[in-house]
C-alpha cells in the first residue's frame, strides 16, 4: 500500500484518534485522523490549483512544526518532490540548494523567511513563499499555511506512487564540501518503514516525540514510520524545551543523537556530585556496578543472584530517575547520527534505559543496523534490519552496503553517483568491522582518521567519546592528524567549572579568567588523566587547550545534528592549535 493510502486509511479507520500535537504559547494543540488529513487534501488541493505537480520541487525551510509534516504528506499526495532544509542554513547554503534543485515555492518558518528574502532576487524559479508554524504576529499574514486550510478548493485524488517514484531530495548537511542532493523515492520509504516495524516494537496511539531537526532523514524518517503505523506525533521546535516536555508528552520514543545522551550522562554526575557525597557515592556506585554485570555478561557469564538484586536496586535508585526525567514511558530511544561511546551507553542500557544505538545515513534512508534488545554489543552499532546487507571491504575496512531503501544515487551528480555506488553496494565513507556475531563496528570517518607523524592512526571520535564521560567537559574537538602527539581543544562545561572554582574560593572576573587560571588548569588535567586511562598512550590527549565559548551551529563549527565540523574548527582556531605544539 503506498504511504499516503496508509494515511487515507488511519483516517477512516480511526477519525477521532490523536495524529499530531505541538504546543504553542504555552497550550496544546492537537489534530486527530481526520483533521489532519483534511489538512492535508486542502495543502494539495492548493498546490494543485498552482500549478505545482507531480516531480516539481517544493522546499520546507522551518522548525520542527505540525505544518512541516502537513506540508510533506501534501506533497506526497500529489507525487510533489519535497526538499527540506536545515533551519538554521545561511543564505549561501539556501541559494546554492534552491537553486540546484530548482524549487519552485518555498515554506518557511517566520525567522527562516527572513533568511530566503535575503537571496529570493538570485531563484529565478521559485515562484513565491508560504509561512509555517507559530508566528509572533497578532493575526496571521496572508500568506500563512493556516489560511490555506480553511479553504474547500476540490483536490483531486491522491496519487498512488510507485516504487520508482521520486520522493525527496535531500541535501547532506555536509561537515565537508559541497552539500549533494540524495535522491530518495517512494519504494526507499516504503522499504524503510517496513524493515522497521518488523524490528521495533511499535504501534498505533504510541506516542512519539520529535525533538531533532525533520530537516535531517534520521528524525524525519521515524517521524514517517510512526505515522505509518497509526503512532502519535509531537513536535519540539526548539531542542531546549526538550526537557520540560517530555513529563507533558510521556512519550514511548524518543529519537536521539549520542551528544544528548553525552550531556544527560555528565548532568547527572555533575548533579549528584553538588547535592553532596551520598547522592555522588551513589550514582558512582550504580555506574560501577552496572558496567561491571555488562562485561560479565558479554564475556558469556551468567549474573549470580546478589549482582541481580544490586543490578536492581541501582535500577531503582538510579535508573527510575532517568527514566521519570524522560517522561516515564519510554520503550527505547533511537540513538544515531555517530558513535555512542561503549561506557556511556552501558550505563543507561544497565540501569533500564533502552537506547538502541544504529548506524545508518542520508543515502540509506536512514538505519541500516541497530541495537537488539537483547545480545547487544555496547560500542558497536548493532545487527542489520531485516532485507539489508552489510560487508566489509577487506582492502580498505568501508562498511558497505546494500538495501531496498537506499538511493539510486546524487541528484544531478554522475560523477559522484559512480564513486557512492559500485557494483551494486553503497560505499559509506566509513572504517569499520563486523564480530563473529554479526555486530557492526564503526570506526571513524574514512576522511576524518587521523594519522599523527609517528605513524599511528586516531579514531578521534571515538576518543571524544571517552573524553565526553567526564562532568566537566562540555565539548572536545581532537587535533592529531600530522602531529607529533593528541592535543584538544575542550569547552568546559561552565556549571560545574564554576562549581568546582567556588569550592576553592577562587575569585574571577569573567570566564577567560577562570579557563586562564593555573589552579583551573591543573584541575582539569587531573580530570582528563582520569578519564583518559583506558585508551592506548598514543591515543591519550597530552596538552589541551580551554576555549570560553561553545562549537555552534550558526558559527559553523558544528552540524545541526552537533557533529563536529573539523575543517571549520581547524581553520578558526588555528593559532590556539599551533601554540600546542610550539
Amino acid at each position: 500500500m503506498p504511504y499516503i493510502s496508509q494515511m487515507q486509511h488511519h483516517a477512516a479507520t480511526y477519525p477521532s484518534a490523536l495524529a499530531l500535537s505541538e504546543k504553542q504559547q504555552g497550550h496544546w494543540h492537537h489534530l486527530s485522523w481526520t483533521e489532519a488529513w483534511q489538512q492535508v487534501t486542502q495543502i494539495a488541493a492548493r498546490l494543485n490549483s498552482l500549478g505545482i505537480s507531480r516531480g516539481e520541487r517544493i522546499a520546507i525551510f522551518a522548525n520542527n512544526c505540525v505544518d512541516w509534516t502537513l506540508v510533506d504528506l501534501a506533497a506526497m499526495y500529489l507525487g510533489v518532490v519535497t526538499v527540506p532544509l536545515y533551519a538554521t542554513a545561511s543564505p549561501g547554503q539556501i541559494q546554492y540548494i534552491l537553486q540546484h534543485a530548482k524549487v519552485r515555492l518555498a515554506f518557511c518558518g517566520e525567522e527562516q523567511s527572513h533568511t530566503l528574502a535575503s537571496v529570493t532576487d538570485e531563484l529565478p524559479d521559485l515562484t513565491g513563499t508560504v509561512l509555517i508554524g507559530q508566528h509572533s504576529l497578532s493575526s496571521l499574514p496572508d500568506n500563512h499555511l493556516q489560511h490555506w486550510v480553511g479553504t474547500n478548493l476540490p483536490a483531486p485524488e491522491p496519487y498512488l506512487a510507485t516504487e520508482s517514484d521520486l520522493l525527496t531530495i535531500v541535501y547532506t548537511s555536509g561537515t565537508t564540501g559541497t552539500p549533494k542532493g540524495v535522491m530518495l523515492t517512494h519504494g526507499n520509504l516504503m522499504a524503510t518503514v517496513q524493515s522497521h516495524l518488523q524490528a521495533l516494537d511499535f504501534s498505533r496511539g504510541d506516542r512519539s516525540l520529535a525533538a531533532l531537526p525533520l530537516s535531517h532523514i534520521f528524525e524525519r524518517g521515524w517521524s514517517l514510520i510512526a505515522l505509518y503505523a497509526g503512532g502519535h506525533n509531537h513536535y519540539v521546535d526548539d531542542v531546549k524545551q526538550m526537557a520540560s516536555l517530555l513529563p507533558e508528552v510521556k512519550p514511548h520514543v524518543v529519537c536521539a543523537v549520542p551528544r544528548m545522551l553525552e550531556k544527560i550522562h555528565s548532568g547527572i554526575f555533575s548533579k549528584a556530585k553538588k547535592k553532596g557525597f551520598l547522592a555522588h557515592f551513589m550514582v558512582n556506585w550504580a555506574d560501577v556496578r552496572v558496567q561491571r554485570n555488562t562485561a560479565q555478561q558479554l564475556a558469556g557469564k551468567e549474573l549470580n543472584g546478589y549482582q541481580r538484586r544490586m543490578q536492581a536496586l541501582a535500577t531503582k535508585l538510579v535508573g527510575s530517575k532517568i527514566r521519570n526525567a524522560l517522561g516515564g514511558e519510554v520503550r527505547f530511544m533511537p540513538c544515531g547520527g555517530g558513535s555512542l561511546d561503549a561506557g556511556i551507553h552501558s550505563f543507561f542500557a544497565g540501569l533500564g534505559i533502552n537506547v538502541k544505538v544504529g548506524y545508518g545515513l542520508t543515502e540509506t534512508f536512514g538505519t541500516v543496523s541497530l541495537m537488539p534488545d537483547v545480545g547487544y554489543l555496547p560500542g558497536s552499532m548493532g545487527q542489520q534490519l531485516p532485507n539489508v546487507e552489510t560487508r566489509i571491504d577487506p582492502k580498505t575496512q568501508e562498511i558497505l552496503v546494500k538495501s531496498p531503501g537506499m538511493t539510486h544515487g546524487y541528484y544531478l551528480d554522475e560523477a559522484a553517483t559512480s564513486e557512492l555506488l559500485v557494483d551494486g553496494w553503497l560505499r559509506t565513507g566509513d572504517a569499520g568491522n563486523k564480530d563473529a556475531q554479526g555486530n557492526l563496528i564503526f570506526q571513524e570517518r574514512i576522511k576524518d582518521l587521523m594519522k599523527t607523524a609517528n605513524g599511528k592512526y586516531i579514531a578521534p571520535q571515538q576518543v571524544e567519546g571517552i573524553l565526553a564521560r567526564e562532568a566537566l567537559f562540555e565539548q572536545v574537538a581532537v587535533i592529531a592528524d600530522a602531529r607529533k602527539f593528541v592535543s584538544a581543544l575542550i569547552v568546559p562545561a561552565w556549571e560545574a567549572l564554576e562549581d568546582y572554582a567556588q569550592s576553592i574560593n577562587l575569585s574571577y572576573e569573567n570566564r577567560l579568567e577562570l579557563i586562564r587560571n593555573s589552579k583551573v588548569l591543573e584541575y582539569v588535567e587531573h580530570c582528563l588523566q582520569e578519564v583518559q586511562g583506558e585508551l592506548a598512550m598514543f591515543e591519550q590527549v597530552k596538552k589541551f587547550t580551554l576555549l570560553p565559548q561553545e562549537f555552534s551551529i550558526e558559527q559553523g563549527e558544528i552540524t545541526p545534528t552537533m557533529k563536529l565540523r573539523r575543517n571549520v574548527i581547524a581553520q578558526r582556531f588555528a593559532q590556539e592549535i599551533e601554540a600546542m605544539y610550539s
